[in-house]
């Protein structure tokens, strides 16, 4: 699309509209054990996400009412066109002293945030300056997000091993920071289609594969399967 309009806006104001519409209500029965309403309840001060959208927001607002939770969201400053033209600052310029917290968490969209386009990380191109321009100025990333991403337990849900955002923060990100104090990190994988006869070993293989490749461990699953077992433990 980007190419046969000639602008990379075109996709990314295409996209925009189709993310108009109205979110659930997270706090109701019927989503209180979607991916989102989980994880609101595991009462965090930090969410890394690549979704465009702004329902982890959502999820804990709904969810942490009686907590009066208030999520500060925020997105990565990748380009010089978001540093300098953006009509808003980063809550780091605006509010120096700003520390996440679980009443006051950050909810950080690492490609871009759909009320503002030229944030997204959408096109081949989006993704080459954006390993380009991080890679020359790590900074780009906040100081308390490249802490979390050195120094912590990550968990990757709703990637497969060959989706590009999952390497590009693996193999792009995570290889400028240091590894040195990372703990052990799990992605939620579904499990290989094959035959019964041959799932044992290519499991076992993979599991050595993402530990080698990535230093993750795998919940073998889908989202809904991981957060009901996440949810049994909150």
């Amino acid at each position: 699309m980007a190419i046969m309009n000639n602008t990379e806006m075109y996709p990314k104001n295409e996209i925009g509209d189709m993310f108009k519409v109205d979110p659930p209500n997270f706090s109701i029965k019927d989503y209180e054990n979607t991916p989102h309403a989980v994880l609101a309840d595991t009462n965090l001060p930090i969410y890394i996400t690549t979704n465009y959208d702004t329902l982890m927001e959502e999820a804990l607002m709904n969810r942490g009412k009686d907590m009066d939770k208030k999520p500060v969201s925020e997105y990565c400053r990748w380009n010089p066109f978001l540093e300098e033209f953006a009509e808003d600052k980063s809550i780091f310029n605006n509010d120096p002293q700003y520390k996440p917290t679980v009443n006051r968490p950050l909810v950080y969209h690492l490609h871009g945030r759909i009320d503002v386009p030229e944030s997204l990380v959408l096109t081949e191109r989006d993704y080459i300056d954006f390993i380009i321009n991080m890679s020359k100025e790590e900074r780009r990333l906040p100081q308390v997000i490249r802490k979390a991403l050195a120094t912590t337990s990550l968990l990757f849900v709703g990637y497969s091993l060959e989706d590009i955002n999952f390497r590009v923060i693996y193999q792009g990100i995570m290889s400028m920071l240091s590894p040195s104090y990372q703990l052990p990190s799990v992605a939620v994988q579904l499990p290989p289609s094959i035959s019964e006869m041959n799932k044992h070993a290519v499991i076992e293989y993979l599991n050595k594969y993402t530990k080698n490749m990535f230093k993750v461990d795998v919940f073998w699953g889908d989202a809904e399967e991981f957060v009901v077992a996440l949810r049994k433990l909150l």
